[in-house]
């Protein structure tokens, strides 16, 4: 029905403007019905600070769960820590001692490696703002998936990353680069604490510097051994930052001691976040169909409508933006296969649409010469790998 689409919208936009945090309104459901042939559709938003994105893949097989099941007889599983739990116990380990030794670490990341002092951004509210999106092809994607971190042991985030360091060293003429690491945050201080059915915003931001060994663009553009090296050296970085970046959080907004030592550094000029693979779900299911009705407690989530969108969202227009570069990638399951989209949302009076241009055509070769890279080399394992034994690189290069 071609209106479905501008209804969608319309009460989309509506709903999203009585979403009211001071007021505790959280959350928007509204149902719109199709006629008697045509599945209906059920628009849910909710704001940013009760939800993220794996929050979503928690609560709609829940709603589903839960129509399906209205009689006790198929409880929901329990959530074993509250998101008011997580919280208070945030708040006492930031004074915890294994967590404030590492506050050299972090003021040694950021602190300035050059003497030419970098002048601190202007602000500017999200409405000004502008956005570049790029896609990689398939064929260039699914090793980045799959055969390139494997060689080498490592996640896509490593090969991502190792990418985008060549690339702003090449653009900035730096030899290293700092950059705001954006995750999941649901990275566990405590084995004590389950998160896996925990809804809520865990976002953790920290920063970190990356350097990729000897390796420069020449490598890139020849692709050289180096590039295997850049890749253990980056790996091996994100392995031994401190608890997976938490304690950055920690120490900078909970602890008011350590929070001094940590305000005035200067920030990363850049966030990353690769923010996962999405893939839309294509099941014909009806919601009132168990897929299973021998065992009515399994029952098949919701599909995605097929006007949803992947990072969906509004931001308050007038809310300042203090990062000049934000890059956000996700992998997205197409037809033809699996694409990674990136979206670099950037200040004007920092970065020129050419230069962006420029840094997302550079990403994106840099990104092909490692998937290349490393079907004509062997990789290898690294340190972290090998925890139980102290090794260097060296050492397991030449066993």
């Amino acid at each position: 029905h071609p209106d479905i689409p501008t209804a969608i919208t319309e009460h989309q936009t509506t709903a999203q403007t009585r979403l009211n945090p001071e007021h505790g309104i959280m959350l928007q459901a509204i149902h719109l019905t199709l006629g008697p042939t045509t599945p209906g559709r059920l628009l849910l938003l909710a704001h940013h600070l009760v939800i993220d994105g794996v929050s979503w893949r928690i609560l709609i097989p829940d709603l589903t769960h839960a129509y399906h099941h209205t009689q006790t007889t198929h409880p929901l599983e329990p959530v074993p820590t509250s998101y008011r739990t997580w919280a208070h116990y945030l708040t006492q380990q930031a004074h915890h001692p294994t967590h404030t030794t590492t506050l050299h670490h972090w003021t040694h990341t950021l602190q300035p490696h050059t003497t030419t002092p970098t002048p601190t951004p202007t602000p500017v509210p999200t409405s000004q703002l502008l956005h570049h999106t790029t896609t990689l092809p398939p064929q260039h994607t699914q090793p980045l998936l799959t055969t390139t971190p494997a060689t080498y042991h490592a996640g896509i985030n490593d090969v991502l990353l190792t990418a985008l360091t060549l690339t702003l060293n090449h653009l900035n003429n730096t030899n290293d680069t700092l950059i705001n690491l954006e995750s999941h945050g649901r990275h566990e201080l405590t084995p004590h604490l389950d998160l896996t059915r925990t809804i809520g915003w865990f976002t953790t931001l920290h920063p970190i510097r990356l350097h990729p060994g000897p390796a420069t663009w020449h490598d890139i553009t020849h692709n050289t051994p180096h590039l295997g090296t850049a890749l253990k050296t980056i790996k091996e970085t994100l392995r031994t930052t401190p608890h997976h970046g938490t304690t950055y959080g920690l120490l900078r907004h909970l602890n008011p001691t350590t929070k001094t030592h940590l305000t005035h550094l200067p920030q990363p000029p850049t966030t990353f976040n690769y923010l996962g693979r999405y893939t839309p779900t294509t099941t014909t299911t009806t919601p009132d169909t168990p897929t299973n009705p021998t065992n009515p407690s399994t029952t098949q989530p919701w599909p995605h409508a097929p006007e949803s969108t992947p990072l969906n969202g509004n931001t308050d227009p007038n809310l300042l933006q203090h990062t000049p570069l934000e890059i956000n990638a996700h992998t997205q399951d197409t037809p033809h296969g699996p694409q990674l989209t990136t979206t670099y949302t950037y200040n004007p009076h920092h970065h020129t649409t050419h230069h962006i241009t420029q840094l997302a055509h550079h990403w994106h070769t840099a990104l092909k010469a490692l998937t290349t890279h490393t079907q004509h080399h062997t990789g290898g394992r690294t340190p972290s790998d090998l925890p139980l034994l102290t090794l260097t690189q060296h050492d397991i290069t030449n066993l």
